[in-house]
């Protein structure tokens, strides 16, 4: 062989070497099938955005990495991201300019970010057709395109409504993103802006289809005195088109309202039900605020589990196609992050511990973090059975989320205190005797105090 051809040879194994190498690290980094879990975080410098990448048939961490930071958003909260995953946005609940951060999250823009201004404190986002739409306070809501990084429609409840509207709560986007569903909760301060309302908006131009307005037939629970707590105080929706169901978790009133969603779409309550949410069926103490939605399933319907921020905590389980109440069962309040785990059929839910009291003329909130998991098998619901099963845990636990995977009830949780958090990766194992465990495979430290998770 000549030297030409022999150092041709080597070139050419060398080369093969290096591209074996860089596809190997190519499918580690980004591995098919991977879940990604992106969260909001502050800390010490400012707050932002971070994401996981966990292969859900192994649990293994492919990646951590902060997505965006900002100095100035170091009140960093809630955020959505589009559906394909390009972009995010994520606010900053302070009522000032520069509030909105609209990340690239793909592409070449990757990791930059524009600086957008909500005309007040931001609270509730969510993802919609090409954008994102923003409600908070003063009763402002206002669309983000995607696109072209600019504020589009804006509107405001005090403006556009009458009598006048307080501030948008939640926010449930209709199938195909053609309308949006909105709970205006409280009163305001002085009573002038009104609340205690379901209000439909037209997509993208934010125009009023209909404006509901709750009964306030239940006096002897509003609060003498404050203005703020003068009816049901809608908050939560869940939304059922299969089974044209409406749910609405109601504050003030520790219920729940259940109608038919084409009726509260046009203004109207039509075949309409309301039972309390608290376990022992007493009304004015539960104030659910924490649902997760579950799918139709064998033996079952479609059926909401619903979590209590009243002091005597609670969970109910509802079926939207009977509008009836299947169960409930004793828990302490101010569970958060309900997640199924499709592996177990069970819900998890973390103790975050979000405590709502009547004390003096008000609702004081305050929170007292358990350490725990809370573990909900459905197998009995048909039959009107819920149990509730505690998993002790090292460290207050704060949020939840499922990585998806029919096989294993694999599961991310929020553990710690402050800005000292971690992300812990586990699996909830069930033995022959049918009891359930919590076995850790990974922590890592989380980039600053957890805000939101969501998973992708």
């Amino acid at each position: 062989m000549s030297h030409h051809a022999s150092a041709y040879l080597r070139f050419h194994r060398s080369l093969h070497r290096l591209l074996t190498l860089l596809l190997l690290a190519l499918w580690i980094a980004l591995p098919a099938g991977a879940s990604e879990i992106h969260y909001s975080f502050r800390d010490r410098e400012g707050g932002g955005l971070a994401v996981l990448s966990i292969d859900p048939h192994t649990g293994a961490l492919r990646e951590h990495r902060r997505t965006w930071h900002g100095e100035s958003f170091d009140r960093a909260r809630k955020f959505a991201l589009l559906d394909d995953g390009s972009m995010a946005l994520l606010t900053d609940s302070r009522d000032r300019r520069g509030n909105l951060a609209l990340i690239a999250l793909a592409g070449e823009q990757a990791g930059q970010a524009r600086i957008l201004d909500f005309p007040s404190e931001p609270d509730e986002v969510r993802a919609v057709p090409g954008g994102f739409l923003i409600g908070g306070a003063s009763g402002n809501l206002l669309r983000v395109d995607a696109a072209t990084a600019s504020v589009g429609p804006r509107w405001s409840s005090r403006d556009r409504l009458r009598p006048s509207g307080h501030k948008p709560e939640d926010i449930a986007i209709l199938a195909g993103g053609e309308r949006a569903l909105l709970s205006l909760q409280k009163d305001s301060s002085s009573g002038k802006h009104r609340g205690s309302r379901l209000v439909t908006v037209r997509l993208p131009t934010l125009e009023v289809e209909a404006d509901l307005h709750l009964p306030r037939d239940r006096p002897d629970l509003h609060i003498e005195g404050n203005r703020k707590e003068q009816g049901p105080n809608p908050e939560v929706l869940v939304l059922s088109p299969a089974t044209n169901t409406l749910l609405v978790t109601l504050d003030l009133y520790g219920a729940l309202l259940l109608t038919d969603l084409d009726a509260a779409l046009t203004g109207r309550l039509a075949n309409e039900r309301v039972f309390s949410a608290d376990p022992q069926g007493r009304f004015g103490v539960a104030f659910p605020d924490r649902v997760v939605h579950l799918p139709a399933a064998a033996g079952r319907g479609e059926v909401v589990l619903v979590a209590n921020a009243g002091e005597d905590g609670g969970v109910v389980a509802v079926d939207l196609a009977t509008r009836r109440r299947l169960a409930a069962v004793e828990t302490p309040p101010g569970l958060d992050t309900l997640t199924h785990l499709r592996a177990l059929d069970a819900v998890a839910a973390a103790s975050a511990g979000k405590l709502k009291v009547r004390i003096d003329g008000e609702v004081e909130k305050t929170s007292r973090p358990g350490r725990s998991l809370w573990l909900f098998p459905l197998a009995g619901l048909a039959a009107g059975d819920l149990t509730a099963i505690e998993l002790a845990l090292d460290e207050p636990c704060h949020a939840s989320v499922a990585i998806e995977s029919a096989d294993s009830a694999r599961i991310l949780l929020v553990l710690g205190s402050g800005r000292s958090q971690s992300l812990a990766l586990g699996t909830i194992d069930r033995d022959g005797d049918g009891r359930f465990s919590w076995r850790e495979q990974w922590r890592i430290p989380a980039e600053g105090e957890v805000q939101r998770l969501q998973r992708r």
